[in-house]
């Protein structure tokens, strides 16, 4: 019987192969092109010199000291062409006909705004939002992927909800969804809300 030395047993019993010192450095050099502060055209730097935003590697995305409201510069087929990560004031992208969320803050500590365009779904929604989730006259047909955090109220005005599913248990504000279509059930709704329910 043919005993093995460890490093043999290793490459040809459990076919686990050492890491190349080419394979290591490729991997490397991914990570830290992942970290840096992406390309962006003249308009988009040109948005991001306006707001004094800084690039963030622990985000992931440009953070703000104050408020950010997105205009053409930084969207392009419906979408932001530029990330953000925490915006340490409002967050308004309003009246732009964007179709996704994508590139949203992962956190606004005052209130985000979406109002007035073609969203269809929550996903790349901020994770916690401080102030007021407002996002008015969308398509949106249900709450899933809402912030898990909101310190003040939620309105889903004007959208083409079908159920409430998605909602938090609580709201400390205002709970709005008016003008929708017509709910067969409030299944999915809030349980306590701090300042009414319309």
């Amino acid at each position: 019987m043919e005993i093995l030395k460890s490093e043999q047993y290793i490459n040809e019993k459990l076919n686990i192969q050492p890491v190349s010192k080419n394979r290591l450095s490729d991997w490397n050099n991914d990570r830290l092109e992942s970290l840096k502060e992406p390309q962006v055209d003249k308009l988009a730097m040109d948005f991001i010199r306006d707001y004094n935003l800084k690039w963030n590697t622990a985000t992931g995305g440009y953070d703000s000291f104050g408020d950010v409201k997105v205009d053409t510069r930084i969207i392009e087929n419906g979408k932001l062409t530029i990330k953000f990560g925490h915006i340490q004031g409002n967050f308004a992208v309003e009246y732009k006909n964007i179709i996704s969320l994508e590139g949203s803050p992962i956190k606004v500590d005052g209130n985000f705004y979406c109002v007035n365009n073609k969203i269809e779904s929550l996903v790349y929604s901020p994770k916690e939002v401080g102030g007021n989730f407002i996002c008015n006259n969308n398509k949106l047909k249900n709450l899933n992927c809402l912030p898990k955090k909101i310190g003040g109220g939620i309105q889903v005005l004007y959208n083409e909800l079908e159920s409430l599913v998605g909602a938090p248990n609580k709201v400390n504000g205002t709970f709005n969804c008016n003008h929708n279509k017509p709910l067969k059930t409030l299944a999915g709704a809030p349980q306590k809300v701090g300042k009414g329910f319309g």
